[in-house]
């Protein structure tokens, strides 16, 4: 669903990129895409314990936009994993993607990602 992008704080703002990505839009050939409708995301921060997610530290569903500014701040010095879905209609059902995935991406100040999460680590203040 996108690469991460976070601001060095106990309250990061999460951003991604917004559902349906550019690159999949130009590729759809039968309009399948221009019907979807409504389109929201749920986010969920998980623990991170010897680099493997655990319990749900913070979630929120429904989102409008494909960013959101963590509410409640974050532990400092720890590491956690978050991911996004996108939930949307399409012919007037309620659909929702699968969990966003890493991509392959790097990044130096983060906790190993696990393939289903993005990996985040929080300043120690």
């Amino acid at each position: 669903m996108g690469r991460l992008r976070r601001d060095a704080t106990l309250q990061p703002t999460l951003r991604w990129e917004p559902f349906p990505a550019a690159d999949v839009r130009k590729s759809d050939r039968d309009g399948r895409l221009n019907r979807i409708r409504d389109v929201t995301y749920d986010l969920r921060i998980l623990w991170a314990e010897n680099e493997h997610p655990t319990a749900v530290f913070y979630a929120r569903s429904e989102l409008p936009e494909p960013s959101h500014k963590v509410e409640t701040p974050l532990v400092p010095a720890a590491k956690y994993f978050w991911t996004v879905r996108a939930r949307f209609l399409l012919d007037g059902i309620t659909r929702v993607t699968p969990w966003a995935q890493i991509r392959g991406s790097a990044f130096s100040d983060l906790v190993v990602p696990n393939r289903y999460y993005f990996g985040l680590k929080t300043p120690s203040r």
